[in-house]
């Protein structure tokens, strides 16, 4: 909290010592199991990571992204249902984005490309976000970011990229705060591209493969283009 919401002389003051408080949280050999623990640890590196001098971490980045790649690949393989704690697995992978994968990461330079593109494949695998709706907001907009500056290929990721905006729309229109309007502007601009660009046959095999939500997701982000 201190770091996230005393502004930034309060940041470059305390976070190397929060660091090291995180960093002992996310081990499991010193946290004796405490997912509690292991939750604020992962939150606390997403805050530090956006708010605090970029050296905070840049020893101990090494050791921090495999660790939360770890925790947030459960979210590759599972449903949001079968994942026992969910928030641990989602904030993960949004201190993972946050550390490395976004124009403004502190790291996004620093990652090998190998690493990077897992990372980016874990990310995407968990979204949309639901649990924390400031961290969803947050990588939704980061989301968007990615496939604008074609860090994420639209065309190579269609059937993912469609579930995603989808999903996310679908969210939005149950009242969840989990993207803001421009998110969902962005997302919309973004189909609508697809829409444009992409191959028909290829489009309507994907969309058949969506849920009836995402599919009124999507409907809705292409009203927002009219």
């Amino acid at each position: 909290d201190c770091v996230e919401h005393c502004g930034p002389e309060a940041a470059e003051r305390y976070s190397v010592l929060l660091s090291k408080g995180v960093i002992q949280g996310l081990n499991d050999e010193i946290n004796g199991g405490e997912i509690e623990l292991k939750e604020v640890s992962v939150y606390g590196v997403s805050q530090i990571a956006r708010h605090a001098p970029k050296e905070t971490f840049s020893i101990e980045v090494g050791k921090i992204a495999p660790q939360l790649l770890s925790i947030a690949k459960e979210g590759e393989s599972k449903t949001k249902d079968e994942i026992e704690n969910l928030r641990l697995v989602e904030n993960s992978a949004s201190a993972l984005a946050t550390l490395s994968l976004f124009q403004n990461s502190p790291f996004s330079r620093n990652i090998d490309g190998a690493q990077k593109a897992a990372i980016l494949h874990t990310f995407m695998l968990n979204l949309p976000l639901s649990e924390d709706e400031d961290e969803a907001k947050f990588c939704h907009e980061g989301f968007c970011e990615l496939v604008e500056h074609g860090e994420i290929d639209m065309f190579a990721n269609l059937d993912l990229l469609l579930k995603i905006a989808g999903q996310i729309a679908a969210a939005v229109a149950e009242k969840e705060d989990v993207a803001t309007k421009e998110t969902c502007s962005r997302l919309a601009a973004i189909i609508t591209t697809l829409q444009e660009q992409g191959n028909d046959m290829a489009l309507q095999q994907a969309y058949a493969k969506l849920s009836p939500g995402a599919q009124g997701g999507l409907s809705m982000l292409l009203g927002m283009q009219k």
